[in-house]
């Protein structure tokens, strides 16, 4: 469950009263909505921002691509993170377009979980 973050407002990362995501209100994997970006950095941007990624956190979204070899995420303006699948880096069409994937955060890569 989310929490209004006014914390995030004395860091000068909003405004008061907006909604921020952290890990200790963060409940199952969180819609981050149709991926920008290109294909093979994806730029998720959630409705409620996520202020840090923590080990475990998973992200539901929807490919606007059709991916063509080694890949990154970046979620709400955080640094780009790897994609992997099993262990290793995904190769050419493992993300198509109009897919929705189910990746988690390692505490080091993005793992790839379900495809549609």
């Amino acid at each position: 469950m989310a929490t209004y973050d006014d914390a995030a407002t004395a860091a000068g990362k909003g405004s008061a009263g907006n909604l921020y995501l952290s890990a200790a209100n963060l409940v199952g994997p969180l819609w981050a909505g149709v991926a920008t970006g290109t294909a093979n950095y994806i730029i998720l941007t959630p409705a409620n921002p996520v202020l840090s990624l923590v080990t475990g956190m998973t992200f539901i979204f929807k490919a606007s691509a059709n991916q063509t070899g080694a890949c990154e995420i970046a979620i709400s303006g955080l640094e780009a993170e790897a994609i992997q699948l099993k262990g290793s880096a995904l190769s050419s069409g493992q993300i198509d377009a109009n897919g929705l994937y189910l990746v988690t955060w390692t505490g080091s890569v993005f793992d790839l979980l379900a495809v549609s």
